[in-house]
Order: C-alpha cells, then structure tokens, then sequence
C-alpha cells in the first residue's frame, strides 16, 4: 500500500482477452474512522486474444 499513491496506474490483462486500466483515485483522510480507497477502472472487453485462442 505504501507504493500506491493518487493517480498510480496499474494494467491488468485476464486470461480471457479482457484489459483493464486501474487508477488510484484517493484515499479516506488519516482521521477518519474508517480506511477507504476511491479507485476507477476501465475495461476493454476482447481486446487481445485470449489465452484458450492460441
């Protein structure tokens, strides 16, 4: 968690053709009462081949 920092970036690829982009929004205040994280994430449905089509 201490690498992860607003506006980090992380690609993320499944075995199924799916890509995703993931971006650290936020995170809760250091004096709120609870730990909360804001993320967005992006998918891109069948946009490289699929591990089964090789």
């Amino acid at each position: 968690m201490n690498k992860l920092s607003p506006g980090r970036q992380v690609c993320i690829t499944t075995g199924t053709g799916h890509l995703g982009l993931l971006t650290v929004k936020a995170f809760s205040p250091e004096d709120s009462p609870s730990t909360s994280m804001t993320l967005d994430l992006t998918v891109w449905r069948d946009a490289a081949p699929s591990a089964s089509s090789s």
